[in-house]
């Protein structure tokens, strides 16, 4: 699997990675007669979709996302395989989690499709990111020397942010999407440098929180 796809994974959003986790979980226990899980043709159609999704929002080939399935079916073999460990209680800590997912998936496709986490378009900019984007790049411009490497520096950490974890189409068009709201922001500022400082120490502040999401 190439390196970028693997770093995409790490973008999957909690609760599509719950969907994926619940894919596997069924797929599991109809592969060992446990329970009750969907019907297998259900579960097929329920995986086929939440592959397609986790794809079009991460960039990962559905392939990666299909062996992510049977990794949490195995993930379920090694603890269960752990010394001392209690069989039930593994499996019970899996499928209860995925008790409403796997009614709306036996339910059939409208259910479904309706317990689903909606889509999200993966080339959508966090709007934070690309507004400071826009910031520091103006206070690069209208600086000198070290001060404006600095600054430039900031400005392309923030782009680095937005456009973390997509790939592909998304990621161009995201880049297209940050360019525009860069050079509206641009053209609408024209504000004193005290309000222009206050902004990019807020700025700091938004790149902190989306460097450790």
């Amino acid at each position: 699997m190439p390196i970028e796809e693997v770093l995409a994974i790490g973008g999957i959003r909690p609760v599509r990675l719950h969907e994926v986790q619940c894919i596997g979980t069924a797929r599991w226990m109809r592969a060992n007669n446990s329970g009750a899980p969907p019907p297998a043709a259900h579960i097929d159609t329920a995986a086929a979709e939440i592959a397609r999704r986790t794809s079009a929002e991460t960039g990962v080939r559905n392939i990666a996302i299909r062996a992510m399935f049977a990794a949490y079916g195995g993930e379920i073999d090694a603890r269960i395989a752990t010394p001392g460990a209690d069989r039930d209680a593994v499996i019970a800590e899996h499928v209860g989690p995925c008790t409403s997912l796997f009614a709306a998936i036996t339910q059939g496709d409208a259910a479904m499709l309706a317990a689903l986490a909606p889509a999200r378009d993966p080339a959508v900019v966090d709007p934070q990111l690309a507004a400071c984007a826009a910031a520091y790049g103006i206070a690069a411009r209208e600086a000198t020397g070290d001060e404006a490497a600095a600054l430039a520096g900031d400005a392309d950490r923030a782009r680095s942010l937005a456009l973390d974890g997509k790939l592909g189409d998304a990621r161009t068009r995201a880049e297209r999407a940050l360019a525009e709201a860069e050079a509206e922001d641009a053209a609408q500022q024209s504000v004193d440098a005290e309000t222009r400082m206050a902004r990019l120490v807020q700025c700091q502040i938004v790149i902190n929180r989306s460097a450790r999401k």
